[in-house]
């Protein structure tokens, strides 16, 4: 059995008039000049699908997306299908309120306290990325998720009797218009007892490597990481690498970052191919 993970990331789509909007057919035809024979590929978006977050933009990331799905399954993949998280442009800033201000200010002081998932500040934190979260539900066909499941979710998939899930992490819920680094935060009581069993393959979605969260958490996270995938994807930075840690008991974890899909200088993306047999 032979999969593909297409990964795509720093997309900010403005409009269709986006270059890179116009290039699906081109996309789907250098995956499928490397990776023959496919049994299914997932598409992999790990932030900034949007440029400001704003809907208008979501419906010409729909629109493209779409259109690579179809060229993939129309040239014979078996199975098709979407594991996405968002970045800080897929934050539409224009819906935050004085609240949201007022608690990204006094950051540590909100942290510092059991947050309350269906409380108001929460929901001022993460209104921004509703127009995200819509989006996602379209392009994945599944029901819009909960504030309470939008910073820690996941998606499983069963291709060929193995079951495959995406660990998909947040990290762009307390952005603001320009990050600061090590202020980004995803809240460890989320992690607890959320390891599945016996996965064939567990990959981590983020937008932000570590390096951009509380450093403190960031060694929360990326000690469930180790413990919990094989793989983990992100993006952010815009320049693509791959490298490969290995611990002295054996197990290793392979980091994938990817470059920016549209950009004003280089651009890319990048394909895994897992081969099961």
């Amino acid at each position: 059995m032979q999969i593909a993970i297409l990964h795509l990331s720093d997309i900010h789509l403005k409009s269709l008039s986006d270059p890179v909007a116009g290039r699906a057919l081109k996309i789907k035809e250098a995956v499928l000049g490397k990776c023959a024979n496919l049994d299914a590929c997932f598409i992999v978006i790990t932030g900034d699908v949007a440029n400001t977050g704003a809907s208008e933009e979501y419906d010409a990331a729909t629109a493209f997306l779409q259109q690579l799905r179809s060229a993939l399954l129309a040239a014979g993949v078996g199975q098709v299908e979407f594991a996405i998280v968002p970045g800080n442009h897929d934050c539409n800033l224009r819906r935050a309120n004085e609240t949201r201000a007022y608690l990204l200010e006094t950051l540590a002081s909100y942290l510092s306290r059991r947050i309350d998932y269906e409380g108001s500040n929460f929901h001022a934190l993460i209104d921004p990325q509703t127009d995200f979260f819509s989006f996602k539900a379209v392009i994945t066909n599944r029901d819009m998720l909960p504030n309470a499941d939008r910073i820690y979710y996941q998606r499983s998939f069963t291709v060929g009797g193995k079951a495959i899930v995406f660990h998909c992490f947040n990290t762009a819920w307390l952005s603001r218009k320009n990050d600061v680094q090590a202020e980004l935060y995803i809240p460890a009581d989320l992690l607890r007892g959320t390891e599945p069993g016996d996965a064939a393959l567990q990959i981590a979605l983020m937008h932000h490597p570590y390096n951009w969260l509380n450093s403190v958490n960031a060694q929360e996270l990326e000690t469930y990481i180790r413990r919990s995938a094989d793989l983990v994807l992100t993006g952010h930075e815009h320049v693509g690498n791959a490298l490969r840690i290995q611990a002295f008991a054996g197990d290793q974890l392979d980091y994938i970052e990817a470059p920016a899909l549209q950009d004003e200088t280089e651009t890319g993306f990048q394909v895994l191919l897992l081969n099961f047999d």
